[in-house]
């Protein structure tokens, strides 16, 4: 359960890393999708989670969390600079063999998360312009899934 948790959380700070600096603010607006780009958006999300670039990119992740361990904190993450740090400090306390295997892991994470954005713009898009009830419902697929 852990493990998914830290999946889950690992997948939305990279789907919040690609909207960019402003997807905190604009994920807390308070906007509202009409009902058919609301219904558009739960389609196309439902859509994403069973492609195959998502199953990559779970797959991905669940590897990177596999050799991480537990972590309660990922900002690290978020930045190579600061990955970098993190992994040459902490490399004993994983399961790493070395910390260029652990960046080139996240570099394969990264690659699959870009490939799942790219096609999938539309849906980020709507989710942007969702209310946080409208996102939470939009959402609920992956959710179930852990």
């Amino acid at each position: 359960m852990k493990r998914n948790i830290i999946v889950l959380v690992l997948f939305l700070s990279t789907f919040a890393y690609a909207f960019g600096q402003n997807a905190k603010a604009d994920l807390s607006n308070e906007t509202m999708l009409s009902e058919s780009d609301f219904a558009k958006a739960k389609d196309l999300y439902l859509k994403m989670c069973n492609s195959e670039s998502f199953k990559l990119m779970r797959e991905n992740s669940l590897i990177l969390v596999g050799k991480l361990g537990y972590i309660d904190n990922l900002d690290f993450y978020l930045t190579e600079e600061n990955f970098i740090n993190w992994i040459s400090l902490h490399l004993s306390e994983t399961k790493f063999n070395s910390v260029e295997e652990a960046i080139e892991l996240r570099k394969v994470c990264l690659e699959s998360q870009r490939k799942l954005d790219s096609e999938n713009k539309e849906v980020y898009e709507l989710i942007k312009l969702a209310s946080k009830e409208q996102v939470r419902e939009i959402l609920k697929p992956h959710r179930l899934r852990l």
